[in-house]
């Protein structure tokens, strides 16, 4: 089992050598039951039978994290084991879900799936990128991009909760960031900002908002009526 064919056959990326060698059977559980590693055997030292899991020898060492796999000398160079960057994952699918999640609509699952495909560019191996420089810069982008994000979402959250509490100042601050760095143009903020400028006594600022939301929700009778609410103010 020095050979090495049968991990490279796989197809599933299983460093089946090593766990033979070790395990004496394949224990990985990725494993598909394909039997590519069989064929590709030169010493026809692997076959594959069934066993009744009650019979079966389990044994807790067959399933934890090994960071000893793939340094078979045949095949060091053809793989890379990502697991001694395992402990960084986790703490940025978090970061980058919670940055998103909820923003664009956005639900829980979707948020997270993307930040955990934006969060393998970091565990992935400079040696295996095509370019190291494109690679920082692929990086560096998606930080700038999930912090932007992260503060827009903090903006609205604080926004929102600030005006629940009627402390406007705080609230009008966080919101204004807010609309200024969110893409996606909500009516309901500029509705509140505006509501709020009128409680401020700020009736320009109010009625620019207003005019936004018309803009945003042409067909929504709440503008118009904040409208005519300044208008009054504006004769008074």
């Amino acid at each position: 089992m020095q050979s090495g064919n049968c991990t490279t056959n796989c197809p599933v990326g299983i460093d089946v050598s090593y766990e033979i060698n070790n395990y004496s059977k394949v224990a990985n559980t990725n494993c598909t039951s394909c039997m590519i590693c069989t064929e590709g055997c030169p010493s026809s030292a692997l076959s594959y039978k069934w066993v009744s899991p009650l019979k079966e020898n389990f044994q807790f060492k067959h399933y934890r994290l090994n960071r000893d796999m793939f340094k078979l000398e045949k095949i060091a160079d053809k793989f890379h084991s990502l697991h001694a960057r395992d402990f960084l994952l986790l703490p940025l699918v978090l970061a980058f879900g919670f940055a998103i999640d909820g923003l664009y609509g956005m639900g829980h699952f979707l948020s997270f799936g993307i930040a955990a495909i934006a969060a393998t560019q970091f565990i992935v191996p400079r040696e295996i990128m095509r370019s190291s420089k494109l690679s920082y810069l692929l990086g560096t982008l998606l930080v700038l991009i999930f912090a932007w994000h992260g503060v827009t979402k903090f903006s609205i959250w604080q926004g929102l909760y600030k005006y629940e509490k009627k402390e406007y100042p705080s609230a009008i601050s966080h919101l204004e960031r807010a609309v200024k760095m969110y893409p996606k143009p909500i009516g309901r903020f500029h509705m509140i900002l505006c509501q709020m400028y009128i409680e401020n006594g700020e009736i320009e600022k109010a009625r620019t908002h207003a005019l936004r939301a018309q803009n945003i929700n042409p067909n929504h009778d709440a503008p118009v009526e904040l409208l005519k609410k300044i208008n009054v103010l504006d004769i008074d």
